[in-house]
């Protein structure tokens, strides 16, 4: 069997005994046109479940495990940067949440998922193309409103 992802290594010739049948005498390798020649494919099998465990005890799992349904389409991946970039993932949720709502003619219905670092997804495309934008997003803070400076680049579809 062949490694995965790797083509076959080029057959190599047989050798056959000269001389009389069943004999063993000298060794030469055949002409590769007579011989047909057999091409492995290499087939991945999956391993079998072993038999179900009879030692320990039983535990009900519960996993975060769902199962959903897309409607067809694309789904638009943006990089997403935030300057000055020390907050935490909360207050980063906090500004794009901030600045889906101030920009919402650029967002227009729009509702991105951010994963809180840099990663913003939508189902439509953003009115911006393939090209950069910056937007300034204002926070409210105890005292004093922080300025953030929100730098969106379309990445991928």
């Amino acid at each position: 069997m062949y490694p995965v992802g790797q083509p076959p290594a080029p057959p190599v010739a047989a050798p056959v005994p000269v001389g009389v049948p069943g004999a063993m005498g000298v060794l030469q390798p055949q002409a590769p046109a007579l011989q047909p020649q057999l091409v492995d494919v290499p087939v991945f099998n999956c391993p079998r479940r072993p038999n179900l465990g009879r030692e320990g005890r039983p535990i009900v799992l519960r996993a975060n495990h769902f199962q959903i349904s897309m409607p067809r389409g694309y789904v638009h991946h943006y990089d997403i940067n935030i300057q000055p970039d020390k907050c935490p993932r909360k207050v980063n949720r906090e500004i794009i949440e901030t600045m889906v709502h101030a920009y919402s003619k650029l967002f227009g219905n729009l509702r991105p998922v951010f994963d809180g670092r840099n990663n913003l997804y939508t189902r439509d495309p953003l009115p911006i193309g393939n090209d950069r934008m910056e937007l300034e997003v204002t926070l409210p803070g105890e005292g004093k409103d922080r300025v953030f400076r929100v730098n969106i680049k379309w990445l991928a579809q």
